[in-house]
């Protein structure tokens, strides 16, 4: 498809009011009270390419696996999102996740795992499958091409705790 046609959020980045709904774990995750979540969200501590500063952005985890734990992020803009940007100019500082603190380690994903990801999270319920198709074009009866082409414009991270 056409560049054109891409998905409403891909082609809007998200408003105010959804990064201060975003936000909110956040407030949860100051609070000590992370675990209220569960693995749904994390926090990524990370400076800034440009500045230094250290800055804290809460994500969706859409995929976490309780034996490595590593979690799976993705965000639909890669050249607009900071924390991408800054992740991708310098590992993150520290992840919050769950009651967890530590630096992780971390890995951009490949887009296979992409697709496997989107595919695992559509699975988890009707409500996250009816977003993926609307708000990102995603569903697992697309065409292999487009699934391709789709996968291979989103930013996406693995995270997982430093070996003991």
């Amino acid at each position: 498809m056409p560049l054109a046609a891409d998905p409403w959020l891909v082609s809007h980045p998200p408003s105010r009011t959804a990064r201060l709904l975003l936000s909110l774990p956040l407030l949860l995750y100051r609070c000590r009270l992370g675990w209220v979540l569960g693995h749904r969200f994390l926090v990524i501590c990370h400076r800034g390419r440009v500045s230094g500063q250290l800055h804290r952005t809460v994500v969706e985890v859409l995929r976490y696996d309780p034996l490595t734990q590593e979690a799976f992020v993705i965000t639909p803009w890669p050249t607009t999102a900071n924390w991408y940007r800054n992740l991708v100019a310098s590992p993150a500082v520290e992840l919050w996740i769950g009651r967890a603190r530590y630096q992780p380690q971390q890995r951009f994903l490949d887009p296979d795992e992409v697709e496997s990801t989107l595919d695992a999270y559509a699975q988890k319920g009707r409500g996250e499958a009816l977003g993926l198709r609307r708000l990102m074009g995603w569903s697992q009866d697309l065409p292999r091409e487009r699934r391709e082409e789709i996968a291979s414009r989103l930013g996406a991270l693995a995270f997982r705790p430093p070996p003991c």
